[in-house]
């Protein structure tokens, strides 16, 4: 596996996991910049977005 293997756009459904359990739908998108850092978007409903950034390690 190398970094290239995670990237792209995916459609998550899941549930929250509090009492009401409402489940949703939402999109992850992964890319990578020049210095080979993972750039994530968190796409939540029509109005919300979170970013984040990290490193992948692959242990073997």
């Amino acid at each position: 596996m190398n970094i290239n293997d995670i990237l792209g756009r995916f459609s998550i459904l899941g549930s929250n996991q509090d009492n009401e359990g409402n489940s949703y739908s939402r999109t992850l998108t992964l890319t990578v910049d020049h210095n080979n850092r993972i750039n994530a978007k968190w796409t939540i409903g029509f109005d919300q977005t979170q970013h984040g950034t990290g490193f992948l390690e692959i242990i073997s």
